[in-house]
């Protein structure tokens, strides 16, 4: 790149980018199954990529936990835990019909892994989350960080992107109006636990 000043754009970065394999292969090979809605991140204390993901199933099952993988070289992953729709029933102590976008993070003041679920549980679409040292678990519930408490996002506040940036948490979600169509992408901003929303964009379809 010649004279080039400023940022790399990331059109540079992958521009050598080959498409090499599929990692993980779905439940079925039906309509409407899949496996993806995660995040993969390195663990500089395993030493291991981790990645999260939510298989679905045709309905009525629709997604049907959340899946811990790891893998030593970004290709070979092995099942390290699963939540199912049931586990998570029982720590929310209602009954979850789906799950969708799972994100998992570590957090550097406290090296402790932070697990993101989105969760269908009749009421509305929601994020919920679970912390644990190891990321084949024991992992423990510790309730909403994200819920339907605004107009913007009075029907969905759900599959969450977070990620760390001079030392605060930083969240985008697909929120939903209780309006039929109207979305919107919305941010929030955290120090651990205490989320701010600081701003939202609506969209129409």
């Amino acid at each position: 790149m010649v004279d080039w000043k400023g940022f790399i754009p990331p059109q540079y970065i992958v521009r050598a980018s080959r498409f090499k394999r599929v990692v993980l292969d779905p439940p079925s090979f039906e309509p409407g199954s899949w496996i993806g809605a995660g995040r993969i991140f390195y663990d500089h204390i395993f030493r291991e990529y981790l990645m999260t993901v939510r298989p679905r199933k045709p309905a009525p099952a629709r997604g049907v936990e959340v899946r811990i993988y790891s893998s030593k070289n970004g290709e070979d992953f092995y099942l390290k835990t699963a939540l199912t729709k049931e586990d998570i029933s029982r720590d929310m102590k209602t009954e979850v019909l789906s799950i969708e976008g799972v994100q998992i993070i570590r957090d550097p003041l406290t090296d402790l892994l932070y697990l993101y679920v989105s969760v269908d549980y009749k009421q509305a679409w929601e994020t919920i989350l679970y912390v644990s040292d190891d990321p084949a678990g024991p992992w423990e519930y510790r309730g909403f960080v994200l819920k339907t408490d605004e107009p913007h996002d009075a029907k969905e506040a759900r599959d969450v992107a977070v990620d760390i940036i001079d030392g605060a948490y930083f969240m985008f979600y697909k929120a939903q109006r209780e309006v039929k169509n109207v979305k919107s992408r919305s941010s929030y901003k955290s120090r651990r636990y205490s989320l701010e929303k600081t701003r939202h964009t609506h969209y129409r379809r």
